[in-house]
């Protein structure tokens, strides 16, 4: 809606998907360790969203 384009939320929604799928070597469950990957999975797949997302909520158009 922010853009006015669907292209860039395409690309997100696929680098975050790749990146995933990438990460994890396929579809297997993930179970959390706690771990330096566990916590940049959590930021890369959460707060980066909700953070980009707020900012496309709030910022002017």
């Amino acid at each position: 809606m922010y853009t006015v384009k669907i292209r860039v939320p395409m690309l997100f929604h696929f680098a975050n998907d790749f990146l995933n799928y990438a990460q994890v070597g396929g579809m297997t469950a993930q179970t959390w360790r706690g771990d330096a990957n566990d916590w940049l999975n959590l930021l890369v797949q959460v707060v980066v969203p909700i953070a980009i997302t707020i900012w496309m909520l709030t910022g002017q158009r």
